[in-house]
């Protein structure tokens, strides 16, 4: 399958899913983008035809005005692409496991048995208010993941405490998200069932799901 490059002003999402645990999707992830980019330079793209910035953030000579964010997940793997705008994208299971204070039973899930100190360390405080209003684990990973994105449009990665990220209430409309005096925009997708995710981009792009 070829790829064309992005439309100005679009962003191309490709995400594939299947039953994968969280490495097998690592990978199947590096060989979408492999493949993806490969078309668009026109000849073969691997981790080698890759620069990173101090905080990781990717970019290629092959390609000088693309950029793209990867991400991955049980059963899911995913690449954004634009031309000439910085992007981040985010994708994760929902997992309320995770949330569970450590020697909680497996199978309480309920608002008490979250693990208190991993919200402060997660979310603002306006973020852990709307948690209290609603406190489904859903929302934390919606909340997540739009972090994560945020982070990774930024090039700050985990250098800067997610507590210090204020992406704004969940949804699917492009919203203004900080970093301490960072900033750009966000918002969250609607990709399969269990799955959160969140893309973030310098300025507000129309995006193709394919």
């Amino acid at each position: 399958m070829t790829h064309a490059p992005p439309k100005p002003g679009l962003i191309d999402l490709r995400l594939e899913l299947g039953p994968w645990n969280r490495s097998e999707a690592r990978s199947i992830s590096r060989r979408l983008r492999d493949g993806v980019l490969t078309d668009l330079a026109a000849t073969p793209f691997d981790e080698s035809s890759v620069t990173r910035d101090a905080y990781g953030r990717p970019s290629s000579p092959l390609l000088p005005e693309l950029c793209w964010s990867a991400s991955s997940c049980d059963g899911a793997a995913a690449l954004a692409v634009t031309n000439g705008c910085r992007v981040g994208f985010d994708i994760e299971r929902v997992d309320p496991e995770l949330l569970l204070r450590s020697g909680t039973p497996r199978a309480r899930v309920e608002p008490d048995a979250i693990d208190e100190r991993l919200l402060r360390l997660t979310l603002t405080d306006r973020e852990l208010a709307l948690w209290r209003q609603t406190p489904e684990p859903r929302l934390f990973f919606q909340i997540w993941t739009r972090k994560e994105a945020v982070l990774k449009c930024l090039g700050c990665g985990l250098h800067t405490e997610p507590h210090l990220v204020e992406t704004g209430r969940p949804g699917d409309a492009w919203t203004r998200a900080t970093a301490g005096a960072l900033s750009c925009l966000v918002r969250s997708l609607e990709v399969a069932e269990g799955l959160a995710a969140a893309i973030a981009c310098e300025e507000k792009r129309s995006l193709r799901l394919g």
